[in-house]
């Protein structure tokens, strides 16, 4: 049996090869699990936290049609009534509660918001010709021509009576003398259609989804800079066309959120109703 030097420094050897193996597969395994949360993290980067751009074909569906389904939905509505909740945010107009609107087409309206406890908080009604709009408990009303815009006048909204009381319908306000494209989303049932009006640089685009061509966003945009959207969602059947429960408006320096528990479309309104008989002694204000 070998027991001299050299079959010592053998052992000796052999001993710190083994040791410097099992150093390196124990400094292996954290490197290995960092190297797979790396791929880990790269992976989960690349597939789900870059958005992917959506690809428009041009649509083998005449853009006249769609265009005429949209004007057949403008002439249809003449009137509007609905309950639900509100949240504005405007200009230094910061309030949310209860709604109650009223609208008859192309241009009266009456809105009522009401507040947590039932308190009436604003009124804002016009008859086409003249608005008011006047916060219970202030001892003063404005008014002003309609023409201004009620909405516009209320939180700087960027927006006339007839379009903006359209969009809170769910219907596209209607453009003249503008080229149109339709556009189809690949791999969806989405179209776009763009409106555009070259002399007042003024394009819209409006997303419409399905065979019944339900329309979901509009936006606006003057001089390739944002100036308005409103997006639709939660939609309801009535006379077989399609109104959404959910309605978002934002441009200029206004912001809408409405969301309707009922809804109701083509009833004859009062006339009254758009006229606001203010209480003794309140001061009316010119706007």
């Amino acid at each position: 049996m070998n027991s001299g030097p050299g079959f010592n420094l053998d052992k000796r050897a052999m001993r710190s090869e083994s040791e410097r193996c099992r150093l390196r597969k124990t400094a292996a395994g954290p490197l290995r699990l960092a190297s797979l949360f790396i791929c880990l993290f790269l992976s989960f980067f690349s597939n789900g936290c870059v958005k992917e751009v959506p690809v428009y074909e041009p649509a083998d569906m005449p853009v006249s049609l769609v265009v005429e389904q949209l004007e057949q939905r403008q002439n249809h509505l003449f009137s509007f009534r609905a309950v639900g909740t509100i949240r504005v945010r405007g200009g230094k107009q910061r309030w949310s509660g209860k709604a109650f609107l009223l609208s008859e087409f192309p241009d009266s309206l009456r809105l009522e918001v009401v507040g947590l406890f039932g308190n009436p908080l604003l009124y804002a009604v016009s008859d086409g010709h003249q608005f008011t709009i006047w916060e219970p408990g202030r001892e003063q009303a404005y008014q002003g021509l309609a023409s201004s815009g009620t909405l516009a006048r209320l939180i700087k909204f960027p927006l006339q009576d007839r379009e903006a009381l359209l969009l809170l319908a769910g219907i596209v306000p209607p453009w003249h003398r503008v080229q149109a494209k339709l556009f189809r989303l690949r791999n969806a049932e989405s179209f776009v259609l763009q409106l555009e009006n070259k002399p007042a640089r003024l394009r819209q685009r409006i997303w419409l989804e399905g065979e019944d061509l339900i329309v979901t966003r509009v936006e606006r945009v003057q001089d390739d800079e944002g100036k308005f959207e409103a997006t639709f969602s939660d939609f309801v059947t009535i006379d077989g066309s399609f109104y959404p429960r959910s309605v978002v408006m934002e441009g200029g320096q206004a912001h809408i959120s409405i969301r309707y528990q009922q809804i109701a479309v083509n009833e004859d309104l009062d006339a009254r109703v758009f006229h606001l008989a203010l209480p003794e002694g309140i001061e009316i204000v010119p706007w």
